[in-house]
């Protein structure tokens, strides 16, 4: 038989008759051996809390935060399972206790992913489906410090592969449980990775033990073509390619985070999104490559805003050599990365994001880095100036009039476009006013997916 790995999300596990559903979901498919989790949903979130019950501890040695969270657990187990809930509350207890430990906030972040799997395959057993807890102990899964931040080791994952074949054949006939969000470092110490963590951990999961699929369970049916924020009922993806939305991520802001598909690239595993509370529904397939219909145009759209622009502007900038690498490679120096950077005859716009420049002087700082390395330069800062709005599909690399359509409906609607790059082959980007980002994505969708009549 050939498995699969299914990851639920918060909202498939924010309570009890949530769980109930995953385990239906389960039971019915019995390939989906390998069962990543991530902590349970809930407004607000239990990984939130947990947040929240660290800085409370560090202040008071109390936390009502931490006592939100164990009433999560107690009411997902509805009065069962006494002896895991009290195994529960004391890890709790203990790693908000140990606040000189160095992965202090790390250890407790995890709380809520460690504990529901161990919980959930308690759950599960009773209801008839035999699963057993994993943890990353036992999974030998690395997480490594790279250059953004927390990221898997991939040299772990031919062993991650080979210990869960072992447990899989010791334990016959049981689903693996196994936590999102954490692994751990090179010296065996508990590290949590980013936001949306326990999306990379089941793409690691699905790599290292060659799954034929893996499924993401949601509570979404599948990936829009628009966010909700400014289309409602957005027509749903039925299959995108990683490096679409790689393009819609990059400058955009989009459900499915790409750094967790970083796993999967050039690896032959494809993901299906699915919804929890639909399991029927197709849902959105992501593949590496795929086969568009003659009559494709886009994929999707994706838009952001907070931008700061700075702009460099020198005489002659053009016949200048080395201005654009003494540009960047001061910006650079500043450890401030930079989105996107239209440019003209001897000016150079670059767009960075303004949570890369919330340290108080750092943009005073870096404009006057630029001006001492290029002596006449005129630097001005543009803050919040700018949004972008992306527009990708791999059909635009054959049909050059579907940027066309998308330029003359932004025109059509009154967008402003400050800045027009077609640099990818399957994509375009538009920087616009923020005000006008609603108006911009609502123009482009429905120049592409019209109202049905």
């Amino acid at each position: 038989m050939t498995y699969k790995t299914a990851k639920y999300g918060g909202s498939s596990l924010k309570d009890r008759d949530q769980i109930g559903r995953t385990i239906e979901i389960n039971r019915a498919d019995p390939s989906k051996l390998f069962l990543v989790l991530s902590a349970p949903g809930g407004k607000p979130k239990v990984t939130d809390l947990l947040i929240s019950a660290a800085s409370e501890y560090h202040r008071s040695h109390k936390s009502p935060s931490a006592e939100r969270v164990k009433q999560v657990f107690s009411d997902i187990s509805c009065g069962e399972f006494p002896g895991i809930i009290r195994e529960i509350n004391s890890d709790m207890d203990r790693a908000l206790s140990e606040t000189s430990a160095p992965n202090y906030l790390d250890r407790v972040k995890a709380l809520g992913e460690r504990g529901l799997a161990r919980l959930y395959a308690e759950i599960a057993r009773k209801s008839g489906l035999p699963c057993i807890f994993v943890d990353h102990t036992e999974t030998g899964l690395i997480i490594k410090d790279g250059e953004s931040g927390p990221e898997p080791d991939e040299t772990c994952y031919p062993e991650i592969g080979r210990r869960l074949e072992k447990i899989v054949q010791t334990n016959p006939g049981k689903r693996i449980v196994i936590p999102g969000y954490y692994g751990l470092d090179s010296r065996g110490q508990l590290k949590a990775l980013p936001r949306n963590g326990s999306d990379t951990i089941a793409s690691v999961i699905a790599v290292a033990t060659n799954s034929a699929r893996y499924e993401n369970w949601t509570d979404q049916p599948g990936l829009g073509r628009a966010s909700p924020e400014f289309v409602d009922n957005a027509e749903i993806i039925p299959e995108i390619t990683i490096n679409e939305i790689r393009r819609l991520t990059a400058r955009g802001d989009f459900k499915m985070p790409f750094e967790s598909l970083i796993p999967l690239i050039n690896r032959d595993v494809p993901l299906q999104i699915k919804d929890t509370n639909h399991p029927k529904m197709p849902g959105t397939l992501v593949t590496q490559s795929r086969t568009s219909h003659p009559d494709e145009t886009i994929v999707g759209i994706s838009s952001r805003r907070g931008y700061t622009a700075l702009q460099i502007y020198k005489r002659l900038a053009n016949e200048s050599a080395g201005f654009g690498a003494k540009v960047f490679g001061t910006i650079a120096a500043q450890g401030v990365p930079y989105a996107y950077s239209p440019d003209d005859i001897d000016v150079i716009t670059v767009l960075i994001q303004n949570q890369h420049l919330e340290k108080a002087g750092k943009l005073e700082k870096m404009i006057s880095a630029i001006k001492s390395s290029i002596p006449g330069a005129e630097v001005t800062a543009k803050e919040q100036s700018y949004a972008t709005i992306s527009i990708v599909g791999q059909m635009m690399a054959s049909n050059l009039l579907i940027a066309g359509r998308a330029i003359t409906a932004l025109g059509k609607a009154g967008v402003q476009q400050k800045t027009i790059e077609k640099g990818s082959d399957i994509g375009l980007v538009v920087s616009i006013d923020p005000w006008q980002e609603k108006e911009a994505v609502r123009a482009v969708y429905n120049e592409f997916f019209p109202e049905k009549k």
